[in-house]
Formats: C-alpha cells, structure tokens, sequence
C-alpha cells in the first residue's frame, strides 16, 4: 500500500483500501463519484452481493449522479514472485449484480498497478453462482475527463 494510506485493523479493511486505491489510481471511478460503505444504500441485487461475498473478499461501490460502480476483490492466492507485486483479482459487477469483467492486477512495491492476467468472471470465484458474463470488457485505458453513459459522453 501507499505510504499516505491510513493503516488497516483487519485483513479485510486492507483489501478495501486496496481496492480503493486501484479505483483512485486507474481512474475506475470519477473523482466526484462518492463511496458507498453501507449495503443497505445499494440497490437489492448488490446488496445481496456485498452481505453474502466469498470468504477472504471485500467489496467496494462509488455512485456519481448517473451511475454506480461495484467491484469484489481479494488476493489471488497465485504467487507473483517473478514480478514481486501483490496480485488482486477483481471482479466488476454491473447494477442488476451480473457480472461483466474480471481480471488480475500486480501491485508492484512501488505502487503501480499492472494488469496480469484477464479472467471469465464466473471462474473467478467471486461470482454468485447463477450469475452469467454479460460481454462487457475491462476497462483497460485509464479514464480521461468524460464518461461514457448510456451511449453518450458526459463532462464531468
């Protein structure tokens, strides 16, 4: 983690904050997307995911005014030795709580994070198991000053 993070209590607190800073990092979210900690703000779908997630996971959320963004993670239990980082494996949900994209990312020591490998999110593990891929991608490019919703770009 970041020197200027705030230390953890529990394993599950430093997964969160892992999270959070792939979110702040990459861009997952926009700066004014704020962070939703109660599952009881979620809509009913996440909300089942975020009381019921894998052991040794955590989930994170972030709503702006049109959209809500929802990702489980834990740390991958492949060894990264070669490339010396922590491994996270995420799975990013849609708002009906269908899975649409998972992948690895490598937190290198320096505190840059790499994507390593690109999952079906259903072999992840994280996914509920009735959920089905509905054929989004990864975000791979880091987010510029527009969003996309619904088909249109939207400044922030």
């Amino acid at each position: 983690m970041l020197d200027d993070e705030p230390s953890p209590s529990t394993p599950r607190q430093a997964l969160g904050l892992l999270l959070e800073s792939f979110a702040r990092t990459y861009r997952y979210v926009p700066e004014r997307a704020h962070a939703i900690s109660d599952p009881k703000e979620l809509p009913d779908r996440l909300r089942h995911l975020a009381e019921r997630h894998p052991p040794r996971s955590t989930w994170r959320a972030w709503i702006d005014d049109v959209r809500l963004w929802f990702v489980i993670g834990r740390l991958s239990d492949e060894c990264c030795c070669a490339h010396d980082s922590l491994l996270l494996e995420m799975l990013f949900v849609s708002i009906d709580g269908q899975p649409v994209a998972a992948g690895c990312w490598g937190l290198s020591p320096q505190g840059h994070w790499v994507l390593r490998h690109i999952h079906e999110p259903e072999k992840t593990g994280l996914a509920a198991p009735r959920a089905r891929q509905m054929g989004a991608t990864l975000p791979l490019e880091r987010r510029d000053d527009a969003h996309t919703h619904g088909g249109e770009a939207h400044d922030r």
